[in-house]
Parts: structure tokens; sequence; C-alpha cells
């Protein structure tokens, strides 16, 4: 909830300028408003695809919010390899969209098919933090 506050922020001044675009019949404040909609929706996106999967994996090492939220390190989770991050992204969006292929097995496949996708993703987060971010087992052990 607390990484997703951005993403309520851009909502809420989409919403604002939605409101103002209603209440206003100038053709080219319309268009600033479609323009700042899709601006903010882009950059929705962005976070949503690009930062939300660097925060998850860093909730799941350290299990601690403050350790979570700090940027720096969330970074770099992100640039450990950035070409493998982009392509656990493009995975895990088409593990979920096969997942929707459970509305057609009666509804009932949909909750199966999510769970699938869920564990999908969580291996693909884990299997990068482990190859990419997490020290090599050797280093571990010399440090004990």
């Amino acid at each position: 909830i607390i990484v997703g506050i951005p993403l309520y922020v851009f909502g809420c001044i989409n919403w604002a300028f939605a409101a103002l675009a209603d209440s206003a019949d100038v053709e080219v404040l319309n268009l600033l408003v479609v323009l700042v909609s899709v601006c903010l929706g882009l950059v929705s996106a962005v976070y949503s695809a690009l930062a939300l999967p660097a925060f998850t994996i860093r909730y799941a090492v350290t299990r601690d919010f403050g350790a979570t939220l700090n940027i720096g390190k969330a970074w770099g989770v992100l640039k450990a390899n950035f070409g493998h991050y982009i392509l656990i992204i493009i995975v895990s969006w088409l593990a979920g969209l096969i997942a929707q292929a459970g509305v057609i097995l009666c509804f009932i496949g949909v909750f199966l098919t999510w769970f699938w996708a869920f564990l999908v993703q969580g291996h693909l987060y884990g299997q990068y933090y482990r190859q990419f971010v997490a020290p090599p087992a050797d280093v571990l052990a010399t440090q004990q």
C-alpha cells in the first residue's frame, strides 16, 4: 500500500484535471487535460512496471518497510542487470495474460490461473535476486 502511494497521487491529480475539464467549455483546456492525463498515465505505467517489482523484491528479502523504501537499494536491484529485469517484467505480464484464460473455465479457473501467475512472478523475482543482486555464497561463507 505504501509503495503504491505515488499511483494514488497520480490518480487524484488525473481525477482533478478530469473534473476541471468537465466544468469548462474551452477546447484548449480539454486538450490540455487530455495531454496531462496521458502524461500521468505514462508516468504511472513506468512506475508500476519498473519500480514496483524492485520494491517487492526488496521487501521479500528484508521484511522491513524502511529497507524496502530505500530508493538507492531499490535502484541497485533494478540496475543489477537491467536486461533481465525487463525480461522478468515481460514474462510476468505474459503470465498474467495467460492467467486471464481462466475466464474460459467458467470463472472458477481464474483463481487457479491467477495463483499460477503469482507463483511464476514470485519465482522470477527470486531467481533474479539470487543471480544478480545477492552476494555469492562463497562471499557469505567467508564473512561468517
